[in-house]
């Protein structure tokens, strides 16, 4: 064991699982979150827990403050990204509405592109056009 806990024969691959559970392991109070920055090996930890507890308990109420603290930043947080979310939306409609307005215009001159060049065709039937390849080289007769 790294730590010379006493047992001698651990496989290499056994090392992880034992340090999970040596006795020398160094480890934090279970109120490390709440403030107890004590550091100490397993075998003590109970020990320091229940020589701690009033001290642990008196941890507790600044961590409920710190806690909240927390909480109200997140929830700000939250609204703010629900706003952000919401103003994202509305203009997500309104260009997909003028998305929709401008697909309709765009048919409708297609439509009347359409219907311009069939009436243009007409027109191309109905008046003969003149030959312009007889006026080369400017010498145009009017």
């Amino acid at each position: 064991c790294p730590n010379a806990c006493g047992i001698q024969a651990i496989e290499r691959g056994d090392i992880e699982a034992h340090l999970l559970q040596c006795p020398l392991e160094t480890v934090e109070c279970d109120f490390l979150h709440a403030g107890c920055s004590v550091g100490l090996v397993r075998k003590d930890l109970e020990k320091h827990m229940e020589e701690n507890t009033q001290k642990h308990v008196a941890l507790v109420p600044a961590l409920t403050l710190k806690t909240d603290h927390k909480h109200d930043q997140l929830q700000r947080k939250l609204e703010n990204v629900e706003k952000q979310q919401e103003q994202l939306q509305k203009q997500h409609d309104e260009l997909q509405k003028k998305t929709y307005e401008n697909e309709a215009k765009i048919k409708d001159l297609e439509q009347q592109l359409q219907q311009k060049a069939k009436r243009a065709e007409e027109l191309g039937d109905v008046i003969e056009m003149p030959n312009f390849e007889q006026y080369k080289d400017d010498q145009a007769v009017w």
